[in-house]
C-alpha cells in the first residue's frame, strides 16, 4: 500500500533525478529525447502532472511528437496523456494522469512513466499534484488556470497505457481528474473507479432441513442426508399432538 501524502513538485527536466528527467535514451535518435515522469499516487488516488514545453514555438503536440512508452512496472493502473485542443501562444502543454487502482498486489511507492519527445519541443518543465482525492488543497493556479472555473479544457488524447476506466476514453479520464485536482466536487466516474471494492455481505444462514416427502413406517424418519435427528424429533413432536 502506498504511503499517504500530497505533494506539489516543480523542477526543470534537465535536473538529474528531477520529477521529469531528460535522459540519454537507448533507442532514441538525435531528434528525440527520452523523458521520465516520477510520481507517487496512493492506492485509490491519482497524480496529475502538467508537462509544459515553453520553447515549443507553436509545434503541435501529437502522439508522435510526445509518445508514451510501456512502463517497466505492472500497468494495471491507468496512464493517460492529453493536451488542450486549443492551445494559446507558442508554448505547449500536456496533462499526464497516473491513476492507481486498489489491488492486493504489492506495488512500488514511486513509479516512472517513460515517453519519447521530439528534441525540437525544447526542454520540458513539470508541476504535479498527487493524491487530490484524499488531500484537498487550494486550487493550484498553474493547473487550474488552463481553463476558467477549474473546469477541464477541451482535450485531445495523445496516448494511454495500462487498463482503461470503463466508460471513459483517454481524454475523458484526464478531464475527470482535472476538476478534482482543482478542488471541485466532480469526476464521479474516476472516483468510483478508484474507490476500494465494497465488502460482500455474508451469505444467509441455511434454512433448517425438512424431511423429504415420503411415507415412512411407524417410528421411521424421512430420508435426509443432513441432520436426520432433526427430522426424527420433528416427527415425534408432530405425532404427540
Amino acid at each position: 500500500m502506498m504511503a499517504r501524502r500530497f505533494r506539489v513538485l516543480a523542477l526543470p527536466a534537465a535536473v538529474c533525478c528531477a520529477l521529469f528527467a531528460a535522459l540519454a535514451p537507448a533507442g532514441a535518435n538525435a531528434s528525440t529525447r527520452r523523458v521520465e515522469t516520477a510520481v507517487s499516487p496512493d492506492a485509490g488516488d491519482f497524480a496529475l502532472a502538467r508537462v509544459s514545453f515553453p520553447a515549443a514555438h507553436g509545434r503541435a503536440l501529437t502522439s508522435r511528437s510526445l509518445r508514451l512508452l510501456a512502463p517497466s512496472w505492472s500497468a494495471d493502473d491507468l496512464i493517460a496523456l492529453a493536451t488542450p485542443a486549443r492551445p494559446h501562444g507558442g508554448a505547449r502543454v500536456a496533462l499526464l494522469l497516473v491513476a492507481n487502482r486498489v489491488t492486493n498486489v504489492a506495488e512500488p511507492v514511486s513509479v516512472k512513466v517513460p515517453a519519447l519527445a521530439l528534441a525540437a519541443l525544447g526542454p520540458a518543465r513539470v508541476k504535479a499534484v498527487e493524491n487530490p482525492i484524499e488531500r484537498r488543497q487550494a486550487p493550484p493556479a498553474w493547473l487550474c488556470g488552463l481553463a476558467p472555473g477549474g473546469r477541464a479544457p477541451a482535450l485531445r488524447a495523445l496516448g494511454a497505457r495500462g487498463r482503461p476506466i470503463p466508460g471513459l476514453h483517454t481524454a475523458g479520464a484526464v478531464a475527470q481528474a482535472f476538476p478534482i485536482a482543482c478542488g471541485l466536487p466532480a469526476g464521479t466516474q474516476l472516483k468510483a473507479a478508484l474507490a476500494p471494492p465494497q465488502p460482500q455481505p455474508a451469505p444467509p444462514a441455511p434454512e433448517r432441513p425438512e424431511c423429504a416427502p415420503c411415507d415412512p413406517r411407524p417410528g421411521s424418519a424421512c430420508p435426509l442426508v443432513a441432520r436426520p435427528a432433526y427430522c426424527v424429533a420433528r416427527r415425534e413432536k408432530t405425532g404427540a399432538h
